[in-house]
């Protein structure tokens, strides 16, 4: 019984060494972005889009950039990141709002702290739809800081519009 035990405990710290190994040196990159696009495209509900989205600015905004235009890549995608593990990296979704003008809202947290807020008021109530813009078609419509695509919010709720303006 001890021997099966061992056995177990070696097989599960290999798995994990191995795991670890392997997540190293993953990075952000235009094919996970394009590849989280194309998944948030398939989702329906717009309850799931919502959560999504927050879940991914989120992620892609835990650590300042270098750079104006770069973004963050991570050792580990598992582990949650630390100041010290953070690294530039070359591409990032752009994320919009549209408050029923002809004018975008950036939505990044790091840029423009105030985003924060507008982040915690954005839900399925107030969003009346998403609007993917694809890498080759975002870099020629919004610059090179767009090259990995752009998800615009757009809304019409006039109370969340006064909000967002009250707010930014």
């Amino acid at each position: 019984m001890k021997h099966k035990l061992i056995l177990i405990f070696i097989i599960l710290i290999a798995q994990i060494i191995s795991a670890q190994n392997t997540a190293e040196d993953k990075t952000l990159t235009l094919n996970d972005n394009i590849t989280w696009l194309n998944n948030f495209e398939k989702l329906e509900l717009k309850v799931n889009r919502v959560t999504i989205f927050k879940q991914k600015i989120n992620a892609d905004t835990l650590f300042k950039a270098q750079t104006e235009y770069s973004r963050i890549k991570f050792k580990n995608k598992s582990k949650p990141a630390f100041f010290t593990d953070k690294l530039e990296c070359d591409c990032k979704i752009m994320f919009l709002l549209n408050l029923n003008e002809p004018n975008y809202y950036l939505l990044d947290p790091i840029a423009y702290p105030k985003t924060i807020v507008v982040l915690e008021l954005i839900n399925s109530y107030n969003i009346e739809d998403f609007y993917i813009v694809k890498p080759a078609n975002a870099a020629a419509l919004f610059g090179e800081q767009a090259k990995c695509g752009v998800l615009i919010l757009k809304t019409k709720n006039k109370q969340f519009i006064n909000k967002v303006k009250q707010t930014l």
